[in-house]
């Protein structure tokens, strides 16, 4: 580390998602156990570290922006987060810098080898807000969300609980995957420990997630359904929710009984399932499961069981070879079911996908007329949304 002073001043922020949240938290932990200052303003601060995000291509355009912006201090800048992996030409002709990556945390080390508290010594703690991130109606944009994410533990409401890192799939479109550490599920034994002392502390309400929540278990002979189970033995007639995040299509047709038995018991009152698109031939070129009939049919009896399930899910527009009937298709099946809330993501060619080097493109304009399409519709049938792209 560079010897600016015994006592570094530090600024950190992310424009990241949740999961960036979490490692802005454990990174204000680690500087704050090494005896570093934290300051709100770059421009008292000796370092600048800048947590990027990627997962859309205007997050993307974001990060670029932030480090051109924060390049101007005096402080040094260390980019971390998924920047450098997703795009990593973008990012090498914009910073020529220090850096470290969200699949390599770890990493922050060797850029402070004075530090006497390595992040290892850091545990990943839960995140926590005042009251259920799902409860309004999705008009307030998670990135100002996470400003009371990191803040000291509120009076005890919602806990974000994170049950594994890394994802099993291989969807063409996704280069977000390039900045997950390998597939790991935490161990059943660590996840029920962290779950009792949430209990313990007064939390009644849990986002369950990783980026792949549904392949929980597969690689430590255990399962998802398992893992609930154990939390419901510990809830002991408690009135506690569960939010499950994350969830592809697949996990809930395997899973479907287990889900069911949780939905009776008014355990489960939010399910994030990302369908992207309701037309077969598109799923399969996302390579994504294609079978939309028998989600639909999952879908709707778990609404039929408990009517009040708040239900979300992703749809990808102007993903190639895309056509109105596809598009329509896709509507009209978050219509049917109904969702309570869908995410519009426009697509975009993500460095070093496989979609990118597909033929048939819709045109950029074309993508954001059906967006605004969507927004229409999804209005007219009182359904929420949130749209970062027009």
């Amino acid at each position: 580390m560079k010897n600016k002073n015994s006592n570094p001043k530090i600024f950190i922020t992310t424009n990241g998602c949740i999961r960036r949240a979490f490692d802005l938290a454990r990174l204000k932990k680690y500087f704050t156990l090494n005896n570093c200052t934290l300051v709100k303003s770059p421009k008292k601060a000796n370092y600048l570290i800048l947590i990027t995000c990627s997962v859309k291509q205007n997050k993307e355009q974001e990060s670029l922006r932030l480090i051109k912006k924060y390049k101007k201090y005096s402080g040094e800048l260390i980019v971390a987060g998924c920047l450098p992996d997703i795009a990593p030409a973008k990012f090498k002709a914009q910073f020529a810098g220090r850096y470290f990556t969200s699949k390599n945390l770890a990493a922050v080390d060797s850029l402070f080898p004075d530090f006497k508290i390595k992040l290892a010594d850091v545990p990943r703690d839960p995140m926590f807000a005042t009251s259920s991130p799902f409860k309004d109606p999705f008009k307030i944009r998670l990135a100002k969300k996470i400003k009371n994410l990191i803040q000291p533990t509120p009076p005890p409401s919602h806990a974000y609980l994170t049950i594994g890192v890394g994802c099993t799939g291989n969807c063409s479109y996704c280069s977000v995957h390039k900045s997950f550490e390998p597939f790991q599920s935490k161990p059943l034994k660590e996840c029920c420990a962290e779950y009792q002392k949430l209990i313990d502390s007064g939390y009644r309400s849990f986002t369950i997630m990783s980026p792949d929540t549904g392949s929980y278990g597969i690689d430590m002979h255990s399962s998802l359904p398992e893992l609930l189970d154990k939390f419901a033995e510990m809830n002991k007639g408690l009135d506690i929710k569960w939010y499950v995040i994350d969830l592809k299509p697949c996990w809930i047709l395997k899973y479907k009984d287990e889900f069911i038995k949780h939905l009776q018991a008014d355990r489960i009152h939010h399910l994030l399932v990302p369908i992207q698109s309701a037309s077969p031939r598109l799923l399969r070129l996302m390579h994504r499961y294609d079978k939309i009939d028998n989600i639909a049919e999952t879908l709707k009896e778990f609404k039929k069981i408990k009517p009040d399930l708040e239900l979300r899910t992703h749809m990808m527009i102007g993903f190639p070879s895309e056509t109105e009937q596809d598009f329509s298709t896709t509507l009209d099946f978050v219509a049917s079911i109904p969702f309570n809330h869908a995410d519009l993501l426009k697509y975009y060619d993500a460095s070093g996908t496989k979609s990118s080097q597909m033929t048939d493109k819709v045109p950029d304009k074309v993508a954001i007329q059906r967006i605004r399409q969507a927004v229409k519709f999804l209005k007219a049938h009182d359904i929420n949304y949130d749209c970062d792209d027009i």
